[in-house]
């Protein structure tokens, strides 16, 4: 069992507060490829969402009590990200995601505030 404490300084990505993200939480067996925090469900708190070495991608919404809930798989098929970002890419209020796949394809994954995201957009750079 692997628990990986994570402390993130208070920041804003393309207009979406993501706070303070700190605390432990549970990632299984499995290495991290990327992290990212932000508020992925909308309740205010700092999440974290993950891609795992199995090319996973996994949400830990935080339990307001410094640390996370055990991750919920809302991915998969990211084993070949190499950069994972977030921002309010479209607009809405919500946490969106940006990853680098390969050496040069950028996809836009658009967050629903509920800790889900669309299909992915191909993003020209």
């Amino acid at each position: 069992m692997v628990v990986l404490r994570v402390v993130l300084g208070p920041a804003v990505v393309g207009g979406v507060g993501l706070g303070l993200l700190a605390g432990d939480f549970n990632c299984g067996e499995l290495f991290l490829v990327a992290l990212l925090g932000g508020d992925f469900n909308g309740d205010g708190r700092a999440d974290a969402t993950a891609v795992h070495d199995n090319g996973t991608l996994f949400s830990y919404t935080n339990n307001g009590r410094n640390g996370f809930n055990s991750g919920t798989a809302v991915g998969s098929g990211w084993k070949s990200t190499r950069l994972i970002t977030g921002g309010d890419f479209d607009g809405d209020g919500k946490a969106d995601l940006l990853a680098l796949r390969g050496a040069s394809t950028f996809y836009t994954y658009l967050g629903n505030g509920r800790g889900n995201f669309s299909t992915p957009v191909i993003t020209q750079p």
